[in-house]
């Protein structure tokens, strides 16, 4: 019999043990297609004894349950096939002596089920360890450790969503620092698809910049504001440089950074924070 076509996606995502929900979703789609995914759910049928007088009815139903039975061997071993074929080598030597498809699954159930202990250690221990490695794809890394989250709650495990944010955040190279740090400086709140969004974003960003800065504003200007024209600056921002003084006589505070990451989303400090920012870089003496 030719290989089943959508076996290819239990190839590409064999049973490790923390995905044994999606593995098995997978596996009764490709034991469904060849029709024989009922026997995770249904015991063996049971062979009736014959008597030694049995009229032809009897007979007929004895050969009936016989063929049943051999049907749902076949159908098994088919089944057994495709359970150890897409797992880890070390869970196939756990569970290739079993009887049958069903024993294995349900002994599965209980390592990996959704309500296992070993499953929310392995869940929280692949979140926990998750991270991003400096250059790479910042997306595919924040939509795993989505994933991860979202696995929890599916084990009726719930974080406060600061703290998802939070565990994000902490995942992620040195390099996004600047991203951190004007983030949490304007108390900006996000769910973590929009967090999702906003490093994809600083990440295309940061790829076109050589010296990267974060500008966070703080104007002390009483003044009507003139019309853009007349907002200019009077000279280059050289590295480091801590201040200029904006056309309509407004000062801004500049902070330049030479890591790979500037935080796109630039937004206006109000002049507490900005103070205490500039104390913390030692700042005494500014325009």
């Amino acid at each position: 019999m030719a290989l089943n076509p959508l076996s290819k996606i239990l190839e590409e995502n064999k049973l490790t043990g923390p995905n044994f929900t999606d593995w098995l979703r997978n596996l009764r789609i490709v034991l469904n297609l060849e029709k024989i995914g009922y026997v995770l759910d249904q015991d063996p049928p049971l062979i009736g004894i014959i008597p030694d007088d049995a009229d032809v009815d009897q007979l007929d139903v004895h050969n009936a349950e016989v063929a049943a039975f051999n049907k749902w061997k076949d159908d098994d071993l088919r089944a057994k096939s495709y359970v150890l074929a897409f797992m880890t080598n070390e869970l196939q030597r756990q569970h290739e002596k079993m009887p049958d498809a069903k024993s294995m699954v349900n002994h599965l159930q209980e390592l990996y089920g959704e309500h296992s202990r070993i499953a929310r250690y392995e869940v929280t221990k692949a979140l926990f360890r998750a991270k991003l490695q400096e250059g790479g794809n910042v997306g595919d890394h924040v939509l795993n450790v989505i994933g991860l989250l979202e696995r929890l709650e599916e084990l009726n495990i719930f974080l406060d969503s600061e703290l998802e944010v939070d565990l994000i955040l902490q995942s992620l190279p040195d390099s996004f620092g600047p991203f951190i740090m004007n983030f949490h400086m304007n108390k900006l709140h996000c769910s973590k698809s929009d967090l999702h969004n906003m490093l994809c974003i600083a990440h295309a960003t940061m790829k076109g910049m050589n010296t990267n800065t974060v500008l966070l504003a703080s104007s002390k200007s009483n003044k009507k504001r003139k019309n853009k024209k007349d907002l200019r600056r009077s000279r280059e921002l050289t590295e480091d440089e801590i201040a200029l003084r904006m056309g309509n006589g407004a000062r801004v505070a500049i902070i330049a950074f030479t890591d790979n990451l500037a935080d796109p989303f630039s937004i206006p400090l109000i002049q507490e924070q900005l103070d205490r920012h500039l104390e913390k870089m030692r700042v005494t003496d500014w325009l």
